[in-house]
């Protein structure tokens, strides 16, 4: 019985890392928030039972005209805040969280850089340490036009003045960048700023920059609980969460969710932190269910969506 119990577990734990190439999703419409969200907002949930999978999306059409999204930062002593906490302090009408921090330190840093309000909050790192050696990278952000346009850009600063490239720098593993080339780079007028990563889509296809920001050597590419943001080709930006880490959901890997994002109409879009920290807040509601609790974890950063009325 014991010989049994074994190969049992090591069944489940290979079964666990099957990437799926393709992922069907029975979508609804979530009624019971959206009756309640301003016209042009909606919220979507969706399900696979047999990977299994428990999926969430908002879409708010045109930002630039009905919509106002920005980047929110805590004001917490310790700046971190759960999205139910930002909501309610900010007047929002749907937040999930954004960027990467430090969980050791109280209070924290954001990994990556923060822009509000056209200043610069938290600067991103120079270099990274991976086996050994110095890298130098341009990591996926989202940004907010003056407009209210969202766009995905590679991006980094210089001087607080946000740069943008069009393709990804070109790390490699054991082969870092040891400076980036601004001379490829363009000024990136945007109003906020949230730096993640990696890139999942660009342009509507599938180019998932794990290795280029630097995520080798880390668990961000394995299956976790996600939070991912996108924009389709109307402008329109979607915000999407993936449960994980529990028997109704396993979450996704990088590659699941780009397929995730592509799939409900992204043309560009962006990984956001995970893990625990992944949730989605819709009229003061936790709509998801963080690794299968009903708590929420206290973040740095997060993204809100308010009414222009």
């Amino acid at each position: 019985m014991k010989h049994i119990y074994f190969l049992l577990i090591f069944f489940c734990s290979c079964g666990d890392r099957v990437s799926y190439s393709e992922i069907p999703i029975v979508w609804i419409q979530e009624e019971k928030f959206n009756k309640e969200l301003s016209d042009g907002m909606a919220v979507y949930s969706g399900t696979n039972e047999s990977i299994p999978l428990k999926v969430w999306y908002g879409i708010i059409d045109r930002p630039d005209s009905l919509f106002d999204v920005r980047g929110l930062l805590s004001n917490d002593e310790d700046k971190r805040e759960t999205p139910t906490q930002f909501l309610q302090r900010t007047g929002a009408e749907l937040v999930i969280n954004a960027g990467y921090f430090r969980m050791d330190k109280n209070p924290t840093n954001h990994v990556g850089f923060l822009y509000l309000s056209n200043k610069m909050i938290e600067r991103p790192f120079s270099t990274l340490l991976r086996w050994n050696r110095r890298y130098r990278t341009a990591r996926g952000a989202f940004g907010i036009s003056e407009l209210g346009r969202g766009e995905i850009a590679w991006s980094y600063s210089r001087n607080d003045s946000l740069f943008q490239w069009d393709d990804p720098t070109p790390n490699e593993p054991n082969h870092p960048v040891k400076s980036l080339d601004f001379t490829s780079a363009e000024y990136w007028p945007v109003r906020d700023a949230v730096q993640a990563g990696p890139v999942l889509l660009k342009d509507g296809k599938i180019n998932i920059t794990a290795d280029e920001e630097l995520f080798f050597n880390t668990k961000i590419p394995d299956i976790h609980p996600r939070s991912a943001v996108g924009i389709d080709n109307h402008g329109n930006i979607i915000l999407c969460v993936v449960d994980g880490r529990q028997m109704e959901s396993r979450g996704v890997d990088l590659n699941e969710l780009a397929i995730i994002m592509r799939d409900i109409g992204c043309v560009d879009a962006l990984n956001l932190d995970g893990g625990g920290s992944s949730a989605m807040v819709v009229k003061g509601k936790l709509i998801n269910r963080p690794v299968g609790m009903v708590s929420e974890r206290e973040v740095m950063s997060a993204i809100g969506v308010f009414s222009r009325e």
